[in-house]
């Protein structure tokens, strides 16, 4: 099953905005390997024989080294925001993924129908009169809860239209 117009584009979208990224940290780290190898280095320092594993970064002293340290965090700053994932919206089903919630709806309704008048049949010994009423009320169900998805749809679709209508006079 292909991806729609929608998702495609949503893809093409990431897509560029991982490409971007990822020029900038480029561009970032070509920017600092011009720094001196003192300063990419880290000096571990031996406090005592517990503490061989640690180690410390150099401190950072001329105004210069600091001015281009505060750049590069700035750059580093808008390379992960550039790079963190967007807020989702509401999604907007397609229509046929509304057609398939209501078909479930139904055949939900018959099936829970069908398995409590099943169950009572077989309780009280009883004809298949209790499957085929619980069947029929399953089906009322079920039809009640797909007028009330169409309805939700259709209020979705009037509150669209209402706010496009609305741009279009701005």
């Amino acid at each position: 099953m292909g991806l729609s117009t929608r998702d495609q584009t949503q893809c093409g979208e990431l897509e560029d905005s991982s490409r971007e990224s990822e020029n900038i940290t480029f561009q970032i780290l070509k920017e600092f390997s011009s720094a001196t190898l003192e300063q990419l280095t880290l000096k571990p320092q031996r406090l005592s024989t517990s503490h061989r594993n640690r180690v410390r970064m150099a401190p950072v002293t001329d105004d210069d080294q600091k001015q281009r340290m505060a750049q590069l965090e700035a750059k580093l700053a808008a390379a992960r925001k550039a790079q963190e994932p967007k807020p989702r919206v509401d999604e907007h089903y397609s229509l046929a993924n509304q057609a398939w919630r209501m078909v479930i709806e139904l055949v939900v309704g018959l099936g829970i129908g069908f398995g409590i008048g099943y169950g009572l049949d077989r309780l009280f010994g009883t004809l298949p009169i209790f499957m085929v009423l619980f069947i029929l009320l399953g089906l009322a169900a079920g039809v009640k809860v797909m007028l009330r998805t169409a309805q939700e749809i259709q209020e979705q679709k009037l509150a669209e239209q209402a706010d496009e209508n609305a741009k279009a006079q701005d």
